[in-house]
C-alpha cells in the first residue's frame, strides 16, 4: 500500500522491517507474482531471485546450481559462483563432491548449504535485477560476512572479479534489493538506501545516517 519507489542499476538497497512488513510481497509484486490492484510495477532486464523458501531439484549439487544441460557449462562462471557463495569446503566434504545427490528436497542438505546453494544459482545465471530475499539469514556470521562483501558486494555490485565482461569493457551495472535487518550490513558504505517497510507500507526510506538520526536504528 502507498509504496512509490524508484531504483537504478548500480544501487544495494536495503529493505527492513519486522516479520509481515511486507518484505517478500514487495519482491513477488516487482516479479508479477502479486498483482499491483493500484498503479504499475516496471522492471527492465533480467530478474534473479532468491526465496526464503529455498528449491531444490532431485539432482546433484552441481546440477542445483547450474539448472541446464551439463555439457553446457560455463566452468568459469561455476567455479567463481561456488567460490564467492563459499560453497568450497561443503563440496570437499560432501561425497562425490559437487556430484552428491541432493535428494529429495535437498534432504540430504543443511539449511545453510541449500541457501548458498540457491545463491550461487542466482550469481551462475547472470541478471540484471537481484532480488535476494534474507539470504544471510540462514548462515552463521562469519559466512554471512563473506557472502555480503565477496558475492553481493564485490560480484553482484561492483564486479570486481567477473568474468562475464572482457578486460576492455566496464563492470556490468546490476540492481540489488537484498532484504535484511542485519545492522552491520546496514551501515555498509556501499548501501545506497533503506527501505523501511511497515504494515505493507512504506515507514521511511534513507542513508543508514539519515534513518540513525530519526532514531530508527536503536
Amino acid at each position: 500500500r502507498r509504496v512509490d519507489l524508484s531504483f537504478e542499476k548500480g544501487e544495494l538497497i536495503a529493505l527492513v522491517g519486522a516479520v509481515g512488513s511486507g518484505k517478500s510481497t514487495f519482491m513477488n509484486s516487482v516479479l508479477g507474482e502479486v498483482r499491483a490492484l493500484v498503479g504499475s510495477v516496471h522492471a527492465r532486464g533480467k530478474i534473479a531471485f532468491y526465496s526464503q523458501n529455498t528449491y531444490m531439484v532431485n539432482d546433484t549439487v552441481r546440477g542445483n546450481i547450474i539448472f541446464g544441460n551439463p555439457s553446457d557449462i560455463n566452468v568459469s562462471k561455476y567455479e567463481m559462483a561456488v567460490d564467492i557463495c563459499a560453497l568450497k569446503t561443503d563440496l570437499n566434504a560432501l561425497p562425490n563432491g559437487d556430484m552428491c545427490q541432493v535428494g529429495e528436497r535437498g534432504i540430504t542438505l543443511s539449511g545453510g548449504q541449500k541457501a548458498r546453494i540457491q545463491l550461487a544459482r542466482c550469481v551462475y545465471h547472470d541478471a540484471d535485477i537481484y532480488l535476494l530475499d534474507d539470504p544471510l539469514a540462514a548462515v552463521d556470521a562469519h559466512v554471512g560476512k563473506h557472502l555480503f562483501e565477496r558475492c553481493i558486494v564485490d560480484e553482484l555490485l561492483l564486479g570486481k572479479g567477473s568474468i562475464w565482461r572482457s578486460a576492455s569493457s566496464s563492470p556490468k551495472k546490476r540492481l540489488i534489493v537484498l532484504a535484511t535487518n542485519s545492522l552491520q550490513f546496514l551501515k555498509h558504505p556501499n548501501v545506497s538506501r533503506i527501505v523501511v517497510l511497515k504494515d505493507g507500507s512504506i515507514d521511511q526510506v534513507g542513508t543508514y545516517s539519515e534513518l540513525s538520526k530519526h532514531g530508527t536504528f536503536r
